[in-house]
């Protein structure tokens, strides 16, 4: 189950979300190493400053915020949050392997 998330309302209704912002000097960068990992599982979406990627589960969006890469991601269930969660968050650490990047969700 999904330990720490935060309940968004829309007009799809509530949706369970989950954050982290992560430093780096390159967010740019690791922004778009994600989307070119991910592109093949999700409908992407460039957008000023970002992406928002969509998968069948839930929706990504990635914002580059000076020398920090934020993330949210939201879901329906919490099952799906915490997938989508994990997987971004594991994919972001291996691209950001050698400048030791960290993902830390609240």
């Amino acid at each position: 189950m999904v330990s720490e998330a935060a309940i968004l309302c829309d007009d799809r209704g509530v949706r369970l979300a989950a954050t982290a912002r992560v430093p780096t000097r390159s967010p740019a960068a690791y922004a778009d190493l994600l989307v070119k990992r991910l592109h093949r599982h999700a409908v992407v979406e460039p957008l000023p400053g970002g992406y928002r990627l969509v998968f069948g589960i839930g929706e990504v969006l990635l914002v580059i915020e000076g020398e920090t890469l934020a993330l949210l991601v939201s879901a329906d269930a919490p099952a799906a949050l915490a997938q989508l969660r994990d997987a971004l968050g594991t994919q972001l650490e291996h691209v950001g392997r050698l400048e030791h990047l960290r993902v830390a969700w609240r």
